[in-house]
């Protein structure tokens, strides 16, 4: 049914499905306290772009409430490519957002200690870190690992790109091929064609919170639809919403304005199912 949806749907799509895969591993439960696993290292492409992220932002100036962000003034506290940054360089808490946007961490409400009114660059490190990378609890840890373990047939401790595909085609529930990984694993794999579990678990907790918002809006749209919290994997991308369902939900509205939205939402095939359902992929759309 995706066949004709526009490219940039498509790819939504399969993000979505890909959380909701994710919450069928229970990455999105809250650890209720699990003791919790350390946060997994970020990339080192991450790392540096953190890093000049906070030269271009910083301010070098004593630490004061007047005082606005170096980039506002039209330059970096650091040098010209950001690459230095001067001894005492802070942060104001009010830039932290737009360097966080910088260096691609988007949708995530950064945890700032309480009170601060700057951040020294290892305090921003840390906040960048906890943005950017999705904390796993122990048990989280031990069943990805274990995922892991059944996808290594040569016991090497390593998976190639292609075993990697596979991997995830069978946790995804989609076709994922080796170039199409390849650019995603990349930022792991320097120097080598391989990813161990360390970065398995890596590159899991980073996809985790990229597709963060994806598993909310299942979540989000299961609630309104079926009046329930939604079930662990979220709401089949593939299920059908009928007009009873709608109409339980919302017992307000009359027969007519269920079947006009419904009508509305069934943008694919032209309204041809006349009013009574339509696909949950084009609801989302």
């Amino acid at each position: 049914q995706e066949d004709f949806l526009p490219e940039v749907m498509h790819h939504r799509m399969k993000a979505i499905r890909t959380a909701r895969a994710l919450g069928a591993f229970r990455i999105y439960d809250a650890p209720d306290g699990e003791k919790l696993a350390p946060l997994p290292p970020m990339p080192m492409s991450l790392q540096n772009s953190v890093d000049m992220a906070f030269a271009t932002f910083c301010d070098a100036g004593p630490p004061s409430m007047d005082r606005v962000p170096s980039l506002a003034k039209g330059h970096a506290c650091g040098d010209g490519d950001g690459s230095k940054v001067p001894d005492g360089a802070m942060l104001p808490v009010e830039s932290v957002v737009d360097a966080l946007m910088f260096t691609g961490i988007f949708n995530v409400a950064p945890s700032i200690p309480a009170g601060a009114l700057t951040l020294s660059l290892s305090e921003f490190e840390e906040v960048a870190h906890e943005a950017a990378m999705l904390r796993l609890s122990e048990a989280q840890a031990e069943r990805l690992t274990k995922f892991f373990n059944d996808f290594d047939k040569d016991g090497t401790g390593n998976l190639g790109l292609i075993e990697l595909a596979d991997a995830l085609t069978s946790a995804f529930s989609h076709k994922f091929e080796p170039d199409e990984l390849e650019p995603l694993m990349s930022e792991w794999m320097e120097n080598t064609t391989k990813l161990d579990v360390t970065k398995f678990l890596a590159l899991t907790s980073r996809l985790a919170r990229i597709l963060e918002q994806d598993w909310h809006l299942l979540q989000g749209m299961s609630e309104v639809l079926y009046k329930s919290a939604a079930p662990p994997m979220g709401p089949s991308t593939r299920a059908r919403i009928t007009a009873q369902a709608l109409h339980e939900a919302a017992p307000g509205l009359t027969e007519e304005e269920v079947a006009e939205m419904l009508w509305t939402a069934d943008w694919r095939t032209g309204g041809k199912r006349g009013g009574k359902s339509v696909e949950f992929c084009d609801m989302l759309c």
